[in-house]
């Protein structure tokens, strides 16, 4: 009864929630982590993490990542982003927070994270920047500029041509 309990208060996290074994195996994983990688979480556990669900590309420096967290010689609860690989083949980008679980002797057992999907922000994020990068192409070519007037105060904001011009 426990265990179901702990499971239904991870299930409502909107973030994928987490534990590897020392080994890099899935101890646990909430539903909202089955929901991004595809998987049921019966598919999930036991599983060795890096192996199932980190891109090829990625395993060894995420192995290594996770070496150091157990290890000590990187901070557990630094932000990092790293891809994982859904059941699909699909490519996501997970921003991770890790902590270290540690067992009643103070040994190390495994690792705890949180992780929510940014794959869509990053991806618009990109947009945004090329879209910018291509409005100042347009104007150096066009030899436009443009300018915002924020009232009241009168703060302006001049585009790079507009200062060229």
């Amino acid at each position: 009864r426990e265990r179901d309990r702990a499971q239904s208060y991870l299930d409502l996290a909107e973030v994928m929630l987490l534990a590897l074994d020392a080994n890099g195996r899935i101890a646990l994983i909430n539903r909202k982590g089955c929901e991004i990688l595809g998987y049921t979480e019966a598919e999930l556990v036991g599983r060795d993490w890096f192996e199932h669900c980190v891109p090829e590309r990625a395993r060894e420096l995420s192995r290594l990542g996770f070496g150091d967290v157990l290890a000590g010689r990187r901070d557990a609860l630094a932000y990092v982003e790293d891809p994982v690989v859904t059941r699909d083949g699909e490519t996501k980008l997970i921003a991770w927070r890790t902590t270290v679980v540690r067992d009643e002797r103070g040994e190390t057992v495994g690792t705890l994270s949180s992780g929510e999907d940014v794959t869509e922000r990053r991806r618009a994020e990109q947009q945004l920047l090329r879209s910018e990068s291509l409005l100042r192409a347009a104007q150096a070519i066009a030899n436009l500029g443009n300018y915002e007037m924020h009232l009241p105060g009168g703060a302006a904001i001049w585009s790079d041509q507009m200062y060229r011009i």
